[in-house]
């Protein structure tokens, strides 16, 4: 019976020593345990990734007193005071409401943001994608100034172009940005730091006209005559070597930094002569860069060379329009 035992233990702990020289030899084998936490969505461990506040307030419903009305209507308004404050060139605006403010609410106007969605699809659908509006802070913020105010949105905020739109708003806590996660509780964030969306969503129906806004489409290749520029635009004419179209392919991404936005444009390729451009936004007063980066591709070879330049040029509230050349040296290694 002792030798059973002992030829079990000398089996057993050989089993212990292989397991071990495995684990060092490959650390992808090793399995941690994780302790399983629960809160109203879904079961959680410790090794999952915690959304943001406001990544998980996108799937939850807020309990906030401060309900927002609907917009009432929309306009774009061109912005009488251009070289003032953000000097911004078109502006977004629609009347608007927050429930329960008053003399017995302990709170401010400027304890708040205001999120803006907008969606052209079903509002009552489920399955309706809404879209925050294009703010520097990446979640359609807008800043709460006063009753029925909010800070000036740019027209390039919202998307290019007419037609039926939907809009909904609702009110976030400032401090909601910054709260931390609870991880044994029912909620992961507590949903009284922000409101409910307005409350029909059929109210936030606009007639929508917006030729300023985000993915405007672009112009045409560049022929004789210069494309008209308007209130605002800032027009990027880009030209390469002409003498190099025979055995070249020529593109670019053209990137816009401006007021804290961030705009892009792909060109796929230029006219007989080289050229080609698009047409930008200022969208604030203080001007911004341009970041052009090209490409050349070598034509009718099945394993073609491909070269690559950039340029960056700043300019001021004042420009119009911008001619960038490249040379054959900026292809050069």
């Amino acid at each position: 019976m002792n030798n059973v035992i002992k030829r079990t233990g000398l089996l057993l702990c050989g089993c212990i020593a292989m397991g071990l020289l495995a684990s060092c030899d490959n650390t992808e084998m090793q399995e941690f345990p994780t302790e399983e936490l629960t809160d109203s969505v879904k079961t959680r461990s410790l090794t999952d990734e915690i959304p943001t506040p406001m990544e998980w307030a996108e799937g939850h419903a807020g309990t906030n007193i401060h309900q927002p009305t609907a917009p009432d209507y929309f306009e774009i308004l061109v912005n009488e005071h251009q070289g003032e404050g953000d000097g911004y060139f078109f502006m977004a605006y629609f009347e608007w409401n927050a429930n329960a403010f008053g003399p017995h609410i302990q709170a401010s106007y400027d304890d708040y943001y205001l999120q803006v969605q907008y969606t052209t699809g079903d509002p009552y659908s489920l399955t309706t994608h809404w879209n925050n509006i294009l703010m520097p802070n990446g979640h359609g913020l807008v800043e709460v100034i006063g009753e029925r105010t909010f800070a000036p949105i740019p027209a390039y905020a919202f998307p290019y172009g007419s037609g039926d739109l939907y809009i909904r708003l609702r009110m976030i806590d400032k401090d909601f940005l910054t709260s931390q996660p609870n991880i044994d509780g029912e909620d992961l964030y507590d949903r009284s730091m922000f409101s409910p969306w307005n409350s029909d969503p059929s109210d936030g129906y606009v007639v929508y006209h917006n030729q300023h806004g985000h993915d405007r489409p672009q112009p045409g290749l560049p022929g004789d005559g210069a494309p008209e520029i308007g209130l605002g635009d800032l027009y990027v004419k880009v030209k390469f070597p002409e003498y190099m179209l025979t055995n070249w392919d020529f593109s670019y991404e053209i990137v816009n930094h401006n007021a804290g936005y961030r705009e892009v444009h792909q060109n796929e390729g230029t006219n007989s002569k080289g050229e080609a451009g698009s047409m930008l936004y200022h969208i604030g007063k203080k001007g911004g860069t341009v970041t052009i980066s090209a490409k050349c591709t070598e034509k009718n070879d099945p394993y073609p060379e491909v070269k690559d330049a950039s340029r960056t040029i700043a300019y001021d509230f004042y420009t119009t329009s911008l001619t960038v050349e490249f040379t054959e040296l900026d292809f050069q290694d």
